[in-house]
């Protein structure tokens, strides 16, 4: 959690800080009430352009989208070889299965419509 503070402290684009008395909060909750109501606040709903995150998520991401190119290597891998041993490309290949299985299925109905 500390992390996390001190990246969103670092970022300056939440601050935050203590108060040593109810005084000090209540003239910033009061300083802030007025910006809201003359508009000096920017909307709640407004665009920001970092999206801060705790580190170790941010570690969690970082480990699947290594994980994920890792298994794009592979399969670029595996298309490459299947077009090698087979000597067309995945979408022929494919086209053919396609051809091969109307065919049986074409000859199916034939059987089905001799006997």
């Amino acid at each position: 959690m500390l992390d996390f503070r001190k990246s969103l402290e670092e970022s300056r684009q939440v601050l935050s800080h203590g108060f040593a008395n109810e005084a000090e909060f209540k003239a910033e909750v009061d300083r802030h009430l007025r910006a809201f109501a003359k508009g000096e606040l920017p909307p709640a709903d407004a665009p920001r352009d970092k999206v801060l995150l705790p580190l170790a998520v941010l570690a969690e991401v970082q480990k699947e989208t290594a994980e994920k190119e890792q298994a794009l290597v592979r399969a670029e891998r595996e298309h490459q070889l299947a077009e090698a041993v087979f000597g067309v490309s995945a979408s022929g290949l494919s086209m053919t299965v396609q051809r091969a299985g109307e065919r049986l299925r074409n000859d199916d109905t034939l059987l089905a419509v001799a006997n």
